[in-house]
């Protein structure tokens, strides 16, 4: 069957060429509908449950990662001339985007911004000197003194200020001298490309008036939106410079292992449609570039090369000793081991479907997919292509027969069928020791994972997301909502009462840092109501009934105040309230006891009117990184199951079996000797790459054997079978390997710490595999390999 399918495909070359490239056409005519997607929501696990919940959180109080924060370094704390320069600030920064503004690019007309925030905008409580109480943003008592600010108040301001509530430490981190603007992207702005633009046209302007205000020392842009729109940009610099490299080090690559143009070509031919046809495919089903899938053209590239050196180097070589064989024979007998090959490289991408998390996922499922059509190129147009290219004179042999060109490869296999065959013995017992002392430097790898992992510790970036973590006491939100079951207004004594218990517990542990909660103002105002500290409610801060907050609330509605400015800690329609704090970027392990402690503590305060729940955009992230090892773990262990099993079903000879597992298995506990000797921790970046690299290293055992069978079912020795397996197969294997090892090499220079540490490790396992699969397997076929199969 397979034989008749190449000769029906090559008797209709002409034909079958001309349909394929019409299908190529079409399938790849989608790569015009790509692009970048650095969404948050793509690190939330799968769970539809958990989706629609945090869903239903995001449209009652809105996102909680919308908000770009400027920092404001001060060259002392809150002078009068720092202060003045705030409040210019956040009045220009408002006006960014809008037409006539002479302080930025027209954006459409349309404002970047749809709020703009300072400590000036806060709200306070004071007496007026009439006795008459007054609330209002800060800016109103600071700014008392004809629109200046008044030296004298903000004195006595600073020497009271706490940072605890309301709101305030949200705005200001006096030891560091450093104040905070909260900026809200517009909705026509919230999106990928509009977080790009805020952020980069804001940065522009600060850029341009750094200097220009008394008392501020320089300003930096952070938080969320920025760090997914600098995101966005690291992959798309990515992407413009890793491909090309990848391409050209491929090339020189298989110029110096071929040394042959229409060979190189052919191939580069096979990778590049299987390119455009993986790539098209993506754009016409939606699916975008994410910071893990970014890599998956520099993989695929890499891989999809290796099928086309298997069948060409497997042409040379029988047409070196058997020139008048037909391609069909040759595209038959490599049909099988092609298959083989492709079907475990599948399994191990694929494996990392059992991940729960959708940015896995869908790398998993656009890499596997790329292989497979790399495979099917191999099958029907690669053939094409060769059968074409005969025709040219160019495609052949050197007088003689052979091709004087590949005399250094076939040099290099002869000296290592020698070795293996004179020297089994010593070879399988070194490289078990190798793997034992490999062995017991990965028990000593640690697993630690971070929100903030995939991003290099030295980078720009994450230097600015350590300032802000630092002067905001936590970037990462969380949020405990507390809903009334029967839908009531939750503006009610017992409802405050209960944000405040959980304010107060947040308050006491050290990983939470800042802590806002709606009945922070109101406790203020309750507090300079009661004059007569002996008056004061058993609770000692909040009103003690329904009606004494209602009064408050009266009060605060009466003159402006908004208890919680940029933090939207009650629902519009007054059905919920949440009490929103920061963590800093704790190990995922304590990240999950610490979730766990506060669900234990809020499950107590719900009653039969009440529920309280934890949520918030870090939670749903740490849900995902909770299970994530284990479930990574777990289709590690499926393609060890499914690579024993194709062993067993296209090898049935149990020792052959174990040799084929060992080879493999070995070099996998050398990747992780390797992360524990560099401080590598197990990640989801790491862990991922296990299956994909076993799934590949399988590829060269099964050519090595598909040959030993062969030779072994003609009545060789078993040093005979090895001997020429490897003088068959041993070529293609090395090109292949040490194309893959140069390709993944490539991605060592990404900005990405997730990207170089799987180029890393990836060019690693595929040299260390290499060493196994021309060494150690055929060593040990030769002392217990079937004699004849």
């Amino acid at each position: 069957m397979i034989r008749a399918w190449f000769g029906m495909l090559l008797a209709w070359r002409r034909v079958a060429l001309t349909a394929c490239f019409v299908a190529i056409l079409i399938l790849s005519a989608g790569m015009a509908r790509l692009d970048v997607d650095f969404n948050v929501e793509s690190f939330f696990p799968r769970d539809d449950g958990k989706t629609l919940a945090f869903n239903r959180y995001i449209k009652t109080f809105g996102r909680d990662d919308d908000l770009l924060l400027v920092l404001v370094k001060a060259v002392a704390p809150l002078s009068p001339d720092f202060v003045t320069a705030l409040d210019v600030l956040v009045r220009q920064i408002n006006g960014l985007g809008l037409a006539g503004s002479d302080c930025c690019e027209i954006t459409n007309g349309h404002p970047l911004f749809s709020d703009v925030w300072s400590f000036l905008d806060t709200p306070y409580p004071w007496l007026r000197d009439d006795n008459i109480l007054r609330i209002g943003p800060l800016r109103e008592r600071v700014m008392a003194n004809g629109g200046r600010p008044d030296a004298t108040f903000l004195d006595a301001f600073v020497a009271s200020m706490s940072l605890k509530g309301p709101v305030l430490g949200n705005f200001l981190d006096p030891a560091n001298h450093t104040a905070v603007l909260m900026v809200k992207l517009a909705p026509g702005f919230a999106d990928n490309r509009g977080r790009m633009e805020a952020t980069r046209t804001l940065r522009a302007f600060l850029g341009k008036e750094s200097g220009r205000f008394p008392g501020v020392e320089s300003f930096t842009v952070s938080g969320m939106p920025a760090a997914r729109a600098d995101g966005m940009e690291l992959i798309q610099r990515d992407q413009a410079r890793l491909l090309p490299i990848a391409f050209a080090v491929n090339v020189i690559m298989l110029v110096l292992l071929f040394r042959r143009g229409i060979d190189v070509m052919l191939v580069v031919i096979q990778v590049m449609l299987t390119l455009a046809v993986t790539l098209g495919i993506m754009g016409h089903l939606g699916l975008k570039f994410s910071i893990i899938s970014s890599v998956m053209p520099v993989i695929l590239l890499t891989t999809g090369s290796s099928y086309g050196i298997q069948i060409l180097t497997r042409l040379r070589t029988l047409r070196s000793t058997v020139p008048d064989i037909s391609l069909v024979d040759v595209f038959t007998q490599m049909a099988g081991p092609v298959f083989l090959a492709n079907f475990t490289t599948v399994v191990g991408f694929f494996s990392l479907y059992n991940a729960d998390m959708k940015l896995i996922n869908e790398f998993a499922a656009v890499t596997a997919g790329g292989v497979f059509i790399a495979y099917i190129m191999s099958v029907t147009v690669f053939p094409l292509l060769i059968s074409i290219a005969e025709l040219s004179p160019i495609f052949s042999p050197t007088p003689g027969g052979r091709f004087r060109d590949r005399r250094t490869l076939r040099m290099i296999v002869l000296s290592i069928s020698r070795l293996v065959t004179h020297r089994p013995r010593a070879i399988v017992v070194l490289f078990l020791a190798i793997g034992m002392i490999m062995l017991w430097f990965a028990a000593q790898t640690k697993t630690r994972t971070y929100v903030f992992d995939d991003f290099r510790p030295d980078s720009l970036l994450m230097k600015h997301i350590r300032q802000a973590e630092q002067v905001c006491r936590g970037v990462l939100p969380m949020s405990v909502v507390v809903t009334s079951r029967s839908g009531r207004v939750v503006l009610r004594e017992k409802f405050i009462a209960k944000s405040a218990e959980i304010a107060a517990f947040l308050r006491t542990l050290p990983e939470v840092g800042k802590v806002d909660s709606p009945s922070d103002l109101i406790r203020d105002v309750w507090l300079l109501l009661t004059e007569d500290p002996g008056t004061a409610p058993a609770n000692g801060e909040l009103p003690p009934d329904d009606a004494s907050l209602a009064n408050i609330m009266r009060l605060l509605l009466a003159n402006g105040g908004k208890a919680d400015i940029g933090q939207r800690l009650v629902s519009d329609d007054l059905s919920a309230l949440r009490v929103k704090f920061r963590i800093r970027d704790i190990e995922s392990n304590a990240a999950a006891a610490l979730i766990d402690k506060i669900r234990a503590f809020i499950i107590g305060l719900e009653d039969e009117e009440t529920t309280v729940n934890l949520t918030g955009t870090t939670v749903m992230i740490q849900e995902a990184y909770r299970n994530i090892l284990g479930n990574l773990v777990v289709g590690f262990l499926a393609v060890i199951g499914i690579t024993i099993l194709v062993f067993a079903i296209a090898f049935p000879h149990i020792p052959s079996v174990i040799l084929g597992f060992l080879g493999n298995i070995i070099p996998m506990f050398g990747i992780m000797a390797l992360m524990a000797l560099n401080g590598i921790t197990f990640k989801p970046s790491t862990t991922t790459i296990f299956g994909i690299a076993l799934g590949m290293a399988v590829d060269n055992t099964i050519y090595f054997f598909r040959e030993y069978w062969t030779f072994s079912g003609r009545g060789f020795s078993r040093a005979g079978s090895v001997r020429r397996a490897l003088l068959r197969a041993g070529e293609g294997i090395l090109v292949s390997s040490l194309t893959l090892a140069a390709g993944f090499s490539v991605l060592m220079s990404s900005e990405f710490e997730a990207q170089f540490l799987i180029g890393l490790l990836l060019s690693f396992s595929v040299g260390l595999a290499l060493m196994y699969d021309l060494l150690f397997v055929p060593a040990g076929m030769v002392l217990f390999g079937p004699r004849q199969s």
